[in-house]
């Protein structure tokens, strides 16, 4: 199982933006709608993602880190207890 894909949900893209190349030299690339970029973050195997802050469930905005994970066998995994 690996880390494939991650997501920072912010209030404040662009604020959040200049805290991450600062912090750790990531790289943004605008990407589809407004407030959502592309993250380079040094390691071709772990793409991410900065999007504006958002509710998918009304009323409750999207807090926290978002993660997509890869295994090689989803049905192994799901027979996992």
């Amino acid at each position: 199982m690996n880390l494939a894909h991650f997501a920072i949900n912010a209030d404040d893209p662009d604020a959040s933006r200049t805290f991450y190349e600062s912090v750790f030299g990531w790289q943004f690339q605008a990407f589809g709608p407004p407030g959502f970029f592309r993250i380079a973050t040094g390691d071709d195997g772990l793409p991410g993602a900065l999007q504006k802050r958002r509710d998918l469930v009304e009323g409750q905005p999207t807090i926290g880190l978002e993660c997509t994970f890869g295994v090689e066998d989803v049905d192994a995994i799901a027979r996992r207890k």
